[in-house]
């Protein structure tokens, strides 16, 4: 067989895009009635969308890793960004021997709009890396249908839509995050 040069670096370039892997996080589900760390909702009650923003587009609450590293408690750098999410069909926690975290290769997109706090979460939300040894988590609002606390590989992606500019931390902080259809996963504001 006769390599050329561009046949070898198609091939090296293919096998480094492999090789660029996203990192691996655990996931939980939650559902609570507050506006949460970044200050979405009104009056104690979330926006309808944070539920579920559309088809495979949910709302998360990071751990401290990804919502904020420098510790804030209150609309830290992580608020409004967004992750792909997709699940290795192995879960975190459980009985041993149930690995079954949900459909292998199902891929979501979450908006952090809240913390998961590693105070009182340390199973899940400890620093540097959580009791399943991964070193970052996201706490899913209302879960995913069929996804049972996988184990997912995620990398951040643009955000869809403009939802987060309902927050109030969105509206006091000079950071937007893929909002007023921006492509870019973080754009700073002039």
């Amino acid at each position: 067989m006769k390599t050329t040069f561009s046949t070898t670096v198609a091939l090296v370039s293919a096998l480094a895009a492999t090789m660029v892997s996203a990192e691996r996080a655990s996931t939980t589900r939650y559902a609570d009635a507050n506006v949460g760390a970044c200050g979405c909702g009104s009056n104690g009650t979330p926006f309808p969308w944070q539920s579920k923003i559309s088809d495979n587009v949910y709302t998360a609450a990071g751990s401290q890793k990804l919502y904020d590293a420098g510790g804030a408690s209150w609309c830290g750098s992580g608020c409004g960004s967004c992750y792909s999410l997709t699940n290795t069909g192995e879960r975190a926690g459980g009985a041993p021997g149930n690995t079954e975290g949900g459909p292998k290769g199902e891929t979501i997109m979450v908006m952090l709009t809240n913390l998961c706090p590693a105070a009182g979460n340390d199973e899940w939300c400890s620093l540097p890396t959580n009791k399943h040894g991964m070193g970052a988590h996201f706490d899913i609002m209302q879960g995913v249908p069929g996804w049972d606390n996988p184990i997912v590989d995620f990398q951040p992606v643009a955000c869809p839509g403009q939802q987060f500019g309902q927050c109030e931390c969105a509206s006091r902080s000079r950071v937007k995050r893929g909002i007023e259809g921006s492509t870019a996963a973080n754009e700073i504001e002039a």
